[in-house]
């Protein structure tokens, strides 16, 4: 792809999203205020660049690429290596891009799949030898809250609950007034579930009811409305 005489990384797979192709212009020529968060998720790895830091920001660029690396956590503790080695293959394009763009603000968390996986820490270090790029692990608390956060921006009057399905993992949290009270997060992302039990339906349901029934703060309220909020991992 070339754009103003720059020749952009093809896409590796999975999706990319331009919003318009003068906003693709803007990027490249444009980069003062702008901001770059990759996510690199239990099913996917996704870069977003915003035109600024904002309650309302403009999506420039929107990629994700689909890696799988919360696959086989749940049943080997452990990210496999071809879900690694994609990742890393995505994470080096991103960087490109970035360089591409000159965007040089960027936030890269990882959720999940990376928390939780022994090698964890050891892809951490990869990424950040390979591509230079800092990643922040975040935790189960810390995700629930960001996803409350993103609710609120949203619906600033938002009250009940906010659930976040991932591929690993399902953040809960209570919002109040547009405030956040109750947050955790339950290691029941479908894909980590058929990584671990296949098409066996009666032990995920199992293990999600279960799962659910020690949330104290969830069977003791009434819910006053269900906010969910979920992405590939979840279908």
């Amino acid at each position: 792809m070339d754009c103003g005489g720059k020749r952009l990384p093809e896409p590796h797979k999975g999706e990319t999203k331009f919003v318009s192709h003068s906003s693709l212009i803007k990027a490249i020529y444009d980069p003062r205020d702008h901001f770059a968060v990759i996510d690199i998720g239990s099913n996917s790895v996704r870069l977003v660049v915003f035109d600024r830091l904002s309650r309302h920001p403009h999506i420039l660029f929107n990629e994700k690429v689909l890696c799988g690396l919360g696959r086989m956590v749940g049943k080997t503790g452990r990210m496999d290596d071809e879900a690694v080695d994609s990742a890393i293959a995505t994470l080096r394009r991103y960087r490109l891009l970035l360089k591409t763009m000159r965007v040089k603000r960027i936030e890269a968390v990882a959720t999940a799949a990376v928390r939780d996986a022994s090698n964890g820490p050891e892809f951490v270090e990869r990424i950040g030898r390979e591509t230079g790029i800092p990643v922040q692990v975040i935790s189960g608390k810390e995700e629930a809250a960001l996803s409350a956060y993103g609710v609120i921006s949203g619906i600033p009057d938002a009250d009940g609950i906010v659930g976040d399905l991932g591929g690993g993992s399902l953040e809960l949290i209570e919002v109040e007034k547009g405030q956040c009270k109750e947050r955790l997060t339950l290691p029941i992302g479908p894909l980590r579930l058929m990584g671990e039990y296949g098409d066996d339906r009666v032990s995920i349901d199992g293990e999600i009811a279960t799962a659910l029934a020690t949330v104290d703060w969830l069977v003791n309220r009434k819910i006053r409305i269900f906010i969910l909020l979920a992405g590939l991992g979840a279908l």
